[in-house]
């Protein structure tokens, strides 16, 4: 969006009694600037040529490009113009209270907006913590040595249980294999509920493997 601002139809709004009318609008171009370098915003401000004589005076401070319209123009004349040569009238947004100039301006395609509705609305912005942007991934839940194959986990699996009962037979313990709920290494994140229908309709050899997933007990 590229912001045409009736240069000073926004000072006059702003102007205080008793100060150098100049260095007010310094200060008014100097505060923009800031909005503008912070928001990323395409901002053009345009000022009447009654304070100053010459022709037509384009120039930049920094983000801000500044608009002094020749002699004799006015600005909202300059703007009218501006909006009607426009290729793409409907990506400017006029920002004058000069309800004359926006219904000329709106009759062109472009959009409009109230000093007061803008001055709200960058505000607004300009207040609000800006986010920095990082490459970070979403943090995960980290898997210690996660099988990379569902057999590698059963064989990994199959193992842990036949060394536990090799040990408890060398001690002549005895041992039984009793079903457990387990979060199977591979399928971590599924519902019980779907585990346990899915039980229903094991195989003898999904048994088998099912028996050896399950953490054996010690007989009481």
């Amino acid at each position: 969006m590229h912001y045409i601002i009736d240069g000073y139809n926004l000072l006059f709004s702003k102007l205080r009694a008793g100060k150098d009318f100049a260095e007010q609008r310094e200060e008014l171009i100097a505060a923009l600037n800031k909005r503008a370098e912070k928001l990323h915003l395409n901002v053009t401000v345009v000022f009447d040529a009654h304070c100053r004589a010459g022709d037509l005076v384009r120039s930049h401070f920094k983000a801000l490009e500044l608009i002094y319209t020749a002699q004799g123009e006015l600005a909202d004349q300059y703007i009218i113009r501006f909006a009607h040569h426009s290729t793409t009238p409907q990506r400017l947004l006029i920002v004058s209270s000069d309800k004359k100039l926006c219904s000329r301006c709106r009759i062109e395609g472009a959009q409009t907006q109230n000093l007061d509705q803008f001055i709200s609305t960058v505000n607004r912005q300009y207040k609000k913590p800006q986010k920095e942007k990082t490459n970070k991934l979403p943090n995960r839940p980290l898997i210690k040595n996660k099988p990379k194959t569902i057999e590698d986990g059963y064989e990994k699996i199959f193992q842990q249980r036949y060394d536990l009962m090799e040990k408890h037979k060398s001690s002549g313990t005895s041992i039984i294999i009793k079903p457990k709920e387990e979060i199977d290494p591979l399928l971590e994140g599924k519902e019980k509920e779907k585990k346990k229908e899915q039980k229903k309709h094991l195989s003898d050899h999904e048994r088998w493997l099912e028996a050896f997933s399950n953490p054996p007990r010690e007989e009481d």
